[in-house]
């Protein structure tokens, strides 16, 4: 979460810290192309042999090889295992709804990740969250998500 620095009531101003990075939104269009055209039914059907990282890891590093030699990466060099992103981003909201927060805007255009190589999650854009302990929620929270992906990231399933 984005550090507040200084509230200034009488202007109605609050200052935050500045993030440096890019938005889970345009990190995961610029690796569309990475993303394997594969049944995600036959995925979860697939027997886990305990050590999901180090399966997406290897699979991530496979489909880097496969692109073109003069391709970058993603800005800063950062280079984030997609499963590991997601985890992530359960991890994060998981540690919000406890806190009984709900962010109101689930996107991946309010989420950014911060710098090199181990980069960290941080959302942003608050103006509709609130503070709530209702399961209903926290569930429409991750519905919210859920289709923003559907719609903006179609091949992620």
């Amino acid at each position: 979460v984005v550090v507040v620095l200084m509230v200034d009531k009488e202007q109605h101003r609050i200052f935050m810290e500045f993030v440096e990075g890019v938005t889970v939104r345009d990190y995961l269009a610029e690796r569309e192309h990475l993303f394997p055209d594969i049944d995600a039914q036959a995925i979860a059907n697939e027997e886990s042999d305990g050590d999901d990282e180090a399966d997406v890891e290897a699979a991530i590093v496979a489909m880097d090889e496969s692109k073109d030699e003069g391709e970058d990466e993603a800005e800063n060099g950062q280079q984030v295992p997609l499963g590991a992103l997601a985890r992530r981003m359960g991890q994060v909201l998981g540690k919000m709804h406890d806190t009984d927060i709900v962010h109101g805007d689930l996107t991946t255009s309010n989420m950014m990740l911060r710098g090199g190589h181990e980069a960290q999650l941080v959302m942003i854009d608050f103006g509709l969250s609130y503070v709530s302990s209702l399961t209903e929620d926290q569930a429409v929270d991750l519905y919210v998500l859920e289709r923003a992906f559907l719609s903006t990231h179609p091949r992620t399933k």
